[in-house]
């Protein structure tokens, strides 16, 4: 049964080889507690699952994510007609602590974007701090571009999602310029081999790794005397969400170019409203002086 949900995520949802790994250890955790068939299995099994996991110190986090891929499933096997009814749909989420993503100050960017130096990897560099800031991209999504992906005349970003889900992003001047200063030295990361991808490992020839662009930032952050411990590809996507909706940007036009399915996935960023709001009545009120 597994296998058959697996290749549905697959066909249907595009489904990365992370998610499907989550997946199938969650399954398959689920089966092993239980020593039952999944068409056997009750919402009184479910209930003594996660009391197990609470007493083993699992976070809400971890507990609803497991949650979520039993409903997924059940309901995949009540649509193949093997279940009537999902003995999880009894079963309430765990409540999660919103936790407020981190953001870099405007200061700290320009301090990394100005200290990249003149080299072929400075270049690179600057190239990939400009994308990821000024178009909120995630980490996947910029190191799958290939050197078609920029449509020169029009400066927007033809981008591939989660869900292999396509969509158009435009990017700001100063971010056209510093990826078409890259592209002028993207020979020197191909050394011959046949890509076509924007960002290739000069070793390989794919593309770079996650972790190769983690460690260049890091580095990069140290050099500059920006903490590194503030510094990721997703923190450069949470600043560019934040920074515009700081600067009155509405919250459905940063849905669309976060590639955001659910407004309330780009909700978490209001806090920066709400910041804004409360800086202004304290500050601005009659009786702010008194």
């Amino acid at each position: 049964m597994i296998e058959q949900f697996l290749e549905m995520l697959i066909t249907t949802r595009g489904a990365s080889p992370n998610t499907l790994e989550n997946y199938r250890r969650d399954l398959e955790a689920l089966e092993s507690f239980t020593h039952k068939a999944f068409d056997k299995i009750t919402s009184q099994d479910l209930g003594k699952y996660f009391a197990n996991l609470q007493k083993e110190g699992k976070s809400a986090r971890t507990q609803a994510r497991h949650l979520s891929a039993f409903k997924t499933f059940f309901r995949f096997l009540q649509e193949d007609g093997i279940l009537s009814e999902s003995p999880a749909h009894l079963i309430d989420p765990p409540k999660t602590p919103k936790s407020l993503p981190k953001n870099l100050s405007e200061k700290d960017i320009q301090i990394l974007l100005n200290s990249c130096d003149d080299t072929p990897q400075g270049i690179r560099l600057n190239a990939i701090i400009e994308l990821l800031y000024a178009s909120g991209l995630r980490i996947s999504e910029l190191l799958s571009l290939e050197d078609k992906s920029l449509l020169r005349d029009r400066n927007i970003l033809h981008v591939r999602g989660k869900g292999k889900k396509e969509r158009m992003v435009p990017i700001h001047p100063y971010a056209h310029q510093a990826l078409l200063n890259y592209l002028d030295v993207r020979g020197f990361f191909i050394k011959g081999k046949k890509t076509s991808l924007l960002f290739p490992s000069p070793k390989t020839g794919l593309s770079l790794t996650r972790d190769a662009v983690f460690k260049m930032l890091k580095k990069h952050a140290v050099l500059c005397g920006v903490p590194p411990q503030n510094i990721s590809p997703h923190v450069f996507r949470h600043s560019f969400a934040s920074h515009l909706l700081q600067g009155g940007a509405n919250l459905r036009v940063i849905q669309e170019l976060l590639g955001h399915e659910d407004i309330a996935t780009t909700e978490i960023y209001t806090h920066i409203v709400d910041e804004k709001l409360r800086e202004t009545v304290f500050t601005k009120h009659p009786l702010s002086n008194k």
